[in-house]
């Protein structure tokens, strides 16, 4: 049987909003920090996972069998694994065989944050699964509210998808970037000497084909 969600309890719906959006950053905080760009967002000013929390994140379950996504559908969402295990069909054709398996702690998808993004691929899942989806419309939608962040995120995003670019070997749904290569991206930012600007333009996505 799958989680409690929020939507399942109604009474939620009467308590005071202070104390909604403190329950939701309980539920999704220490999920959602583990990816490197939103950790080192909440070091630059903590109110943004608690607005990330409480406006951009949802809980999404499967069942054995079931699809996260299909091949060729607009992504929208940054999928944390919270429990369970999917298998990642990459390409158009039906496959017996994974690419890949996304487990419980793991996410996929990020490059939906910075850029416009298809999905390469299948993933279903194995077991019972539970999910932390981002909505990356939310994402920026909060971020484009803090200058700080905002310029912060820009810079992130180019040398993001520079890094896509530049890779070697075809971008998928799950393989947009290591944990430590990410890590190698923030510390990169960070570590520059170049100024957080506020851009003239304060939309987000990058307008940029998906890496082959």
């Amino acid at each position: 049987a799958r989680r409690l969600h929020e939507a399942d309890v109604w009474l939620l719906k009467l308590l005071p909003r202070s104390i909604i959006e403190q329950l939701r950053g309980e539920v999704y905080r220490e999920t959602i920090i583990t990816h490197p760009f939103i950790e080192v967002m909440s070091m630059y000013d903590e109110s943004i996972l608690i607005k990330l929390c409480d406006r951009a994140m949802s809980q999404h379950s499967l069942m054995p069998g079931q699809d996260l996504f299909i091949y060729g559908k607009e992504a929208h969402h940054l999928y944390f694994v919270v429990t369970g295990k999917l298998s990642y069909f990459e390409g158009s054709v039906a496959s017996l065989h994974a690419s890949a398996e996304v487990c419980s702690g793991e996410w996929m998808c990020q490059q939906v944050l910075f850029m416009k993004w298809e999905h390469c691929g299948r993933t279903t899942a194995l077991n019972p699964c539970e999910l932390a989806l981002l909505d990356a419309a939310k994402f920026r939608e909060v971020v484009k509210k803090n200058p700080r962040i905002l310029a912060f995120c820009i810079r992130l995003a180019m040398v993001y998808v520079q890094s896509l670019e530049d890779s070697f070997g075809k971008v998928t749904d799950v393989s947009g970037g290591s944990r430590d290569s990410l890590r190698d991206i923030v510390s990169e930012v960070v570590g520059s000497n170049i100024c957080l600007f506020e851009a003239d333009d304060d939309e987000l996505v990058m307008q940029t084909s998906r890496p082959s």
